[in-house]
């Protein structure tokens, strides 16, 4: 999770690496090496993200926080047009720890005319009938309570939105240790697991107009994909968007895209995600590989072609989908150089024995810059 900068909903902590105090390392010439951030913080932020280019990292020390309680809610059935409402939306972001919302593809908002039609196509392609901003959402929110609260089971609950519209909830009072994202979708049924993710941050803004482009861009992305490509008998989906807040001591987090002038400097991951059915299927076959591949690929073509700002989620993110490195170089920008150049100051790996061939590409502009001989097709042992 540390090395990708992976996982981290909350409006307050930021992404995990933000959690890192000090690594223990070998480097690329063989030394034992310690570092922390009280003493190494340079090398520290750049290493928080580090892709396993840092060297060979056995022990990670992270800052630890005290396990509180909170209220973890979840709801259904709120409307796409009611999230769509920016205002909704920011009061919903601002006033709770974190906000995790998703669409979960079941076509449930689908006439009966539309699902015959879906069915009877072999690529089960929804009709141009179906409209998906007619469709509901789920929502999970932590919120903060009183630590004299006592702990609770699920109750019914209610969930109000900004402009009064109430919906039917459950919540309960957890230790956040025990709370996840989406608990819920795994618990329904045992034989789904998740498959892949494709994800990507984008900046919001502090009236939370640009989480409601990408959130209208996310779903018309999705519809075209249900009437255009189609899923195949074995694959699920969800779709799901969070908030992160960006902290400027992550050199390579995602988040960094957080635009400089918001006060709040938040983010928001949108991200499709293929689940799919161990119990019917536990090997994928290289058809259903490559229809899911084509799914990922539409969706990732289509993000980045919508909004030139996004950067995508080092853990979620494939080399098939075109024009992913060249949107990772350009949105990093000078930050690419940057950590090759700390990770040079330290001699962390000056042979580039923990660069693959992908991580050549994505850093080939800094590695032949700062590398003396470096060649992009080899390892220089």
């Amino acid at each position: 999770m540390v090395a990708t900068g992976s996982h981290g909903s909350s409006t307050k902590f930021g992404p995990f690496p933000n959690m890192v105090y000090g690594y223990e390392l070998v480097d690329g010439n063989g030394n034992v090496r310690k570092f922390n951030e009280s003493d190494d913080k340079e090398i520290i932020d750049a290493c928080r993200v580090h892709l396993g280019l840092c060297g060979i990292i056995y022990k990670t020390i992270l800052k630890v926080t005290p396990d509180v309680k909170q209220k973890y809610t979840h709801a259904t059935n709120i409307p796409v047009q009611k999230l769509l409402d920016d205002n909704n939306r920011r009061v919903l972001v601002m006033d709770n720890w974190a906000v995790y919302i998703v669409f979960m593809i079941d076509f449930k908002s689908a006439t009966e005319e539309e699902m015959e039609q879906m069915l009877g196509d072999p690529l089960r392609r929804i009709p141009e009938s179906y409209d998906i901003f007619k469709a509901e959402m789920e929502i999970w929110i932590w919120s903060e309570v009183d630590q004299n609260t006592p702990l609770s089971e699920e109750y019914n609950d209610t969930l109000t939105l900004a402009d009064g519209s109430t919906y039917g909830a459950v919540s309960a009072i957890k230790p956040y240790s025990e709370t996840r994202n989406g608990e819920s979708i795994w618990s329904r049924d045992q034989c789904i697991q998740m498959r892949t993710a494709v994800s990507f941050a984008a900046p919001e803004s502090d009236d939370f107009i640009e989480s409601g482009k990408t959130l209208r861009e996310h779903l018309t992305i999705l519809e075209g994909i249900f009437k255009n490509i189609g899923f195949y008998p074995k694959l699920n989906a969800s779709s799901a968007l969070r908030w992160m807040k960006h902290f400027d001591d992550c050199l390579l987090c995602p988040s960094t895209v957080a635009d400089d002038s918001s006060m709040n400097k938040l983010v928001t991951y949108s991200e499709m995600v293929t689940l799919y059915d161990k119990c019917e299927e536990p090997i994928i076959s290289e058809v259903n590989s490559m229809k899911q591949r084509l799914l990922e690929t539409q969706f990732g073509v289509d993000v980045m072609k919508n909004n030139p700002r996004v950067l995508p989620h080092w853990g979620k993110y494939f080399e098939h989908i075109p024009g992913m490195s060249d949107q990772i170089r350009r949105q990093f920008g000078d930050d690419l150089l940057t950590f090759i150049n700390m990770r040079n100051k330290y001699k962390l790996d000056n042979k580039n024995l923990f660069v693959n061939t992908h991580l050549k590409d994505i850093f080939r502009d800094a590695l032949s810059e700062t590398c003396p001989g470096y060649n992009r097709f080899t390892i220089n042992i």
